[in-house]
């Protein structure tokens, strides 16, 4: 049963959240790709479930982050029904910056070493960076995230972002579960 829903702006962040978070969260929420805020807005209003969005900043400026993302939450805050959770977070500068989490394992993983430099572009780019790393090995994020052990994914978990979202998912699909057991 369907109990919130995570709105994402492509397949490859829909696939990295399929890995990353809890069997209990993905079974209870539906990820969904494209739309963006618009989409979350429908989900808001039609469906009247929870939604947690997350949006790329593409930026590591404080002031322009935070903006984007007091932007994204008012307008879910104007549409959204009193009583539905809703909660924005931002991947600095992009998702795939998750895979930068642990450079030994990234390493590992990979089977290369980075120097200080590349490493630092990787952190400045990190799209662009896994483009050009898992490319030149014929590898694919799903690949990458498919031979990842179950240690190696609770490493990634615990980058700020998948926690917060999985803080703030558990926390909706459980006082949905409460209510639902009320009833």
């Amino acid at each position: 049963m369907i109990k919130t829903y995570l709105v994402t702006e492509s397949a490859v962040d829909k696939a990295v959240f399929q890995y990353l978070l809890s069997d209990s969260i993905t079974k209870s929420t539906k990820i969904v790709t494209a739309g963006g805020k618009s989409l979350a807005s429908t989900i808001l209003i039609m469906e009247s479930l929870p939604v947690a969005l997350v949006i790329d900043t593409d930026t590591f400026e404080k002031a322009a982050i935070k903006e984007q993302k007091e932007l994204s939450h008012k307008l879910l805050f104007q549409i959204s029904p009193s009583d539905v959770p809703f909660a924005v977070f931002t991947a600095i500068p992009q998702l795939e910056a998750v895979f930068l989490t642990d450079k030994a394992l990234f390493e590992a993983k990979t089977q290369q070493q980075f120097s200080d430099s590349e490493w630092e572009f990787a952190k400045s780019q990190p799209k662009k960076f896994l483009l050009d790393v898992l490319g030149k090995r014929s590898l694919s994020i799903h690949q990458f995230l498919a031979n990842l052990s179950e240690e190696e994914v609770n490493i990634l978990r615990k980058h700020p972002l998948i926690s917060e979202l999985s803080e703030f998912l558990s926390k909706v699909i459980n006082k949905k579960e409460d209510l639902l057991a009320a009833a």
